[in-house]
Order: structure tokens, then C-alpha cells, then sequence
């Protein structure tokens, strides 16, 4: 609607959540021959005039830092960021093993925060827009 394109840069969302892959490269930029970001013109739209942005992303900002499942979902994104950056494996298949299912146990924590941050998310938007 801006007319900017999301190549590059994605799409920049009004309420920032915890991402399990926030620390993580990815996308289209980090391909070796991405398209480049280019504009048009932008589209015609009114946006919502009763929506205050500025609180929202405060109020939103506030509860996150509150909650236990939001601070899991970034301390796990920290994490899978350091074990991708990690360039040595432990060659003793015992350990190796070892550390892998700690892994996994790990992504699974991960998979049940994600599934009960959405779960908050739409119990706090219905709240939000049906008041």
C-alpha cells in the first residue's frame, strides 16, 4: 500500500513480536543475487482513524516484557542463532547425540510457546477491537 516493494526489507508490522528466527539471517537479501528493493507509486487507502498506533505498540511492548512466554520465545531465538553460528561439532558420538536431543527438547519448548503466544495474541486482539 506504501508502494514500496518487500524485496530487501520485508514488511514492517505496526506491533513487533518475538521471533524465533529474529536473530537469524533470512530471506530474499540474504540470497547471493537478490532482486533489488524499487517503488511505485503509493496506493490510495484511509487508514483507521480510531486505532492509536503509538499506544499500542507501547501497551504491546510493556505486556511483552511481563511475559515469561515472550521472554522464552527470544531467549530460544538467541539460542538457535548461537547453535547456527557454531562451527564446531563434538566428535565423541555419545556427546554428540547428547547435545542434539537437548536441542531438540528445546525446539519442542519452543513449538508450545509459539502455540500459546498465538493463542494470547488473538485473546488480546479480540479484546482490543471488541471494547
Amino acid at each position: 500500500m506504501s508502494g514500496g516493494s518487500t524485496q530487501l526489507k520485508g514488511v514492517t508490522p505496526n506491533i513487533m513480536l518475538p521471533d524465533i528466527y529474529a536473530f537469524i539471517d533470512r530471506g530474499e537479501r540474504e540470497l547471493e543475487y537478490p532482486m533489488p528493493w524499487d517503488e511505485i507509486s503509493k496506493a490510495s487507502y484511509s487508514e483507521f482513524a480510531n486505532i492509536n498506533y503509538d499506544k499500542l505498540a507501547k501497551n504491546s511492548a510493556s505486556r511483552m516484557k511481563k511475559n515469561e512466554q515472550f521472554k522464552a520465545v527470544e531467549e530460544r531465538s538467541k539460542e538457535f542463532k548461537s547453535r547456527k553460528d557454531e562451527s564446531i561439532v563434538n566428535l565423541k558420538l555419545e556427546k554428540f547425540r547428547a547435545e542434539q536431543n537437548i536441542g531438540e527438547i528445546k525446539i519442542k519448548n519452543t513449538k508450545r510457546s509459539k502455540k500459546t503466544l498465538r493463542i494470547l495474541v488473538q485473546i488480546r486482539l479480540k479484546k482490543i477491537f471488541l471494547n
